[in-house]
């Protein structure tokens, strides 16, 4: 476990990092530019737990949009956190889309192929990075301590 460790830390702050980066792009996205696209599809997924109240559901959705006469495919409902939903929840982020109807769709200027139906990012983001770096340091001060 002890040769593990530096690979498991260097492990959890990748994982912040990157949520960090994803906190960062939802921050951003509240000023990317709005356009129409056409949602393709639209689905949740749920992962089943003993009690029916405790189910988890993640939505998802796949989308077309143009830019400047150029058609992109998006697959990004938001950089919030669209996993580990209450059924309600997901419903609500669901409510009224379906195949071939109009959706608003944000991008980045910068990046047109880069976008999102929800923008913003979301205490979920947040909670996640902090759990993250809380684990990694706390493992390397258990570390430090071993060594």
């Amino acid at each position: 476990m002890n040769a593990w460790m530096p690979c498991i830390i260097l492990g959890l702050l990748a994982l912040a990092a990157r949520e960090a980066w994803h906190i960062r792009l939802g921050f951003d996205s509240l000023r990317w530019t709005r356009t129409t696209g056409t949602l393709e599809r639209i689905w949740q997924v749920s992962s089943s737990s003993e009690s029916a109240t405790d189910d988890e559901h993640s939505v998802h959705a796949h989308y077309t949009y143009s830019v400047n006469g150029r058609t992109y495919k998006g697959r990004r409902l938001s950089y919030r956190t669209m996993s580990d939903l209450p059924f309600a929840e997901a419903l609500d982020l669901m409510h009224g889309l379906r195949k071939g109807s109009e959706v608003d769709v944000y991008y980045d200027p910068a990046r047109p192929e880069r976008a999102v139906m929800i923008p913003g990012s979301g205490t979920g983001n947040i909670v996640g990075l902090t759990t993250l770096i809380v684990l990694a340091v706390f493992l390397g001060l258990s570390w430090a301590r071993l060594v």
